[in-house]
């Protein structure tokens, strides 16, 4: 929905037309820069911005590895501040997993 009247909040009595204005088709949409964000907190920005999370790839992976919200976006593809249709998906590229710090002082 694009704009309702009355405006949202407006109390109106029963029975009294109330006109909204959809939105038909794919409308444009700027992509965020998702770069730096974790993948929890890019996936919902994705979706609120009427987007689809597109196809999920973590660096240097050999498709074994599963995927951890917490992970950082290191790549996105269309770039930052593109426009394109609603619906269109976003790709992503993830940090490479970490391994665990070294524990010094243990023998």
């Amino acid at each position: 929905m694009l704009t309702q009247w009355p405006e949202p909040g407006v109390k109106v009595k029963i029975g009294r037309l109330v006109t909204y204005v959809v939105a038909i088709g794919n409308i444009p949409v700027r992509i965020p820069n998702l770069v730096g964000l974790n993948f929890d907190q890019a996936e919902k920005i994705i979706l609120a911005k009427g987007l689809l999370v597109g196809k999920i790839e973590q660096e240097g992976a050999n498709g074994q590895e599963e995927i951890i919200q917490s992970y950082k976006i290191i790549e996105q593809s269309p770039a930052p501040e593109t426009m394109v249709k609603s619906q269109s998906p976003v790709d992503v590229v993830l940090e490479k997993k970490g391994s665990e710090p070294d524990q010094q002082g243990e023998n």
